[in-house]
C-alpha cells in the first residue's frame, strides 16, 4: 500500500496500450453499487482484510468481458494464494510477470497518512492492519512467482519520474514496446474495415479510420470542412496537415499505445 502502483499504472496504460483494472477500485465501486454484499466487502476492507476471491474475480473477469481488450494491467491482484490458485482454476490463465514497486514500510506508511484521496482506509489503525495483511498473506505470493522466475522489482523509493524510468527499462527486458503503428492499406471494396476489426479483437490495437475521422470532421462543421467535403466528392486525397492533425488528436485522446 503507498508503493505508487496507480501512478505507474496510469503511465503503462499510456504508453503500452494495456487495460488497466484495479482490484481496489472495482471492489470500491462495488461497495458504492449497494449489491448484496457490499456491507461485508466494506467491513472487510475497513479491517484491512482481503475480500473473498470469488467477489474479486468475478468484478474482474465482468471489467475484462465489457472492456474489449486483450492486454490487462492488473492492479493489487492477487493478493493471496487463495486469490492466485482460484485466477488460475477460474480463467486457466496466468500472468505474463509480476511488476513488484519495493519500498519500505516507514516510506509507505508517510506516504498513505499523507494522501488526501478520502479514502476511508488511510488511517492509521487501518494501515497497520494492512501491513499486516500485506506480509501475512501478499508477500508468500511474490516469493511464488520469484521462485518461477516471473518477479521484476523496481525501486519505489526514488521519485516518480525514476522509478517509471526503471519500469520502462523492466518492460522493454520482457518484450514491451511502446506506441507502434501499423498502417492498414488497400483499394475501396478490398475488405480493410473487416480485417481490421479482426486486428483490434485479436491484437489489442486501436482502430483509427483517416476515412470516419475525415466523415466525423466534416459534420462538426469545422471551418475546411467543406473543403474536405468537396475533396472526398471528388476523389482526392486530402491534405496531409489535415488528415495527420485529426489522426495525431485522436491518438493523444485514446491513451492507447497501438494502433
Amino acid at each position: 500500500p503507498g508503493s505508487g502502483k496507480g501512478t505507474q499504472c496510469a503511465n503503462l496504460v499510456r504508453d503500452y496500450g494495456f487495460k488497466h483494472l484495479s482490484a481496489g477500485d472495482l471492489l470500491r465501486a462495488h461497495i458504492k453499487s449497494g449489491s448484496p454484499d457490499g456491507a461485508m466487502v466494506a467491513e472487510m476492507i475497513k479491517q484491512g482484510q482481503i475480500v473473498p476471491s470469488s467477489v474479486t474475480i468475478g468484478l474482474l473477469q465482468r471489467a475484462m468481458a465489457e472492456s474489449g481488450a486483450s492486454k490487462f494491467l492488473i492492479d493489487g491482484f492477487p493478493r493471496n494464494k487463495e486469490n492466485r490458485d482460484n485466477w488460475e482454476a477460474l480463467t486457466g490463465t496466468d500472468c505474463k510477470f509480476v511488476l513488484f514497486f519495493d519500498c519500505p514500510e516507514e516510506e509507505l506508511q508517510k506516504r498513505l497518512l499523507g494522501r488526501n484521496e478520502g479514502r476511508a482506509d488511510d488511517n492509521l489503525e487501518t494501515i497497520k492492519k494492512r501491513f499486516a495483511t500485506f506480509e501475512k498473506d501478499t508477500m508468500p505470493v511474490v516469493s511464488y512467482y520469484e521462485e518461477l522466475g516471473k518477479v521484476r522489482k523496481v525501486d519505489s523509493t526514488v521519485p516518480r519520474e525514476e522509478v517509471y524510468a526503471l519500469t520502462e527499462a523492466v518492460m522493454a527486458e520482457a518484450g514491451f514496446k511502446q506506441q507502434q503503428v501499423l498502417f492498414v492499406l488497400g483499394g475501396p471494396g478490398s475488405g480493410k474495415g473487416t480485417q481490421c476489426a479482426n486486428l483490434v479483437r485479436d491484437y489489442g490495437f486501436k482502430h483509427l479510420s483517416a476515412g470516419d475521422l475525415l466523415r466525423a470532421h466534416i459534420k462538426s462543421g469545422s471551418p475546411d470542412g467543406a473543403m474536405v467535403a468537396e475533396m472526398i466528392k471528388q476523389g482526392q486525397i486530402v491534405p496531409s496537415s489535415v488528415t495527420i492533425g485529426l489522426l495525431q488528436r485522436a491518438m493523444a485522446e485514446s491513451g492507447a499505445s497501438k494502433f
